[in-house]
């Protein structure tokens, strides 16, 4: 009887302690990122730039990051007119340009929602994206198979 007695008030305390491992263990900053970010060294990534549509070439601006990138908004932007891809004009959409993989540079494409375009300016949804093999010059698009999402070649 006094082994049952032991057992039944030692149980409550270790219940406690396991709970407060528990909390402590929870709350300490190495719990509070995520296996993705100790994979990656906690490098976080860095934000896509929101670049408007393609500015004519005598306004470009004289930033080597910013003219590379208005290179390859221009190439997408002749693109989508080449093969129709929108029936948006130009001033309607928006390109996201993330340049942060050394091996290429990823394109979104939204609508532009404002007094001209319309729609509500509270939103910009994707229409689709394109990536751009720094090496070969390649351009991939998954605008050519949206259900899918699948990249293929585009010229």
């Amino acid at each position: 009887m006094q082994n049952r007695s032991l057992r039944q008030n030692t149980m409550p305390g270790l219940f406690a302690a396991g709970l407060a491992i528990l909390v402590l263990g929870a709350c300490s900053p190495s719990s509070s990122q995520s296996q993705d970010e100790h994979a990656a060294g906690a490098a976080a990534p860095a934000p896509a730039a929101t670049v408007a549509a393609p500015a004519p070439a005598s306004t470009a601006g004289t930033d080597a990051d910013a003219d590379a990138d208005d290179a390859v908004i221009e190439k997408v932007s002749a693109v989508i007119r080449k093969h129709k891809l929108t029936s948006l004009s130009d001033e309607c959409l928006d390109y996201m340009v993330d340049d942060s993989d050394g091996a290429t540079i990823d394109i979104d494409v939204h609508e532009k929602h404002d007094a001209k375009c319309g729609g509500d300016p509270n939103t910009s949804p994707r229409l689709f994206s394109f990536k751009l093999d720094r090496a070969s010059g390649q351009l991939t698009t998954d605008a050519l198979d949206l259900a899918d999402g699948d990249f293929q070649p585009i010229q």
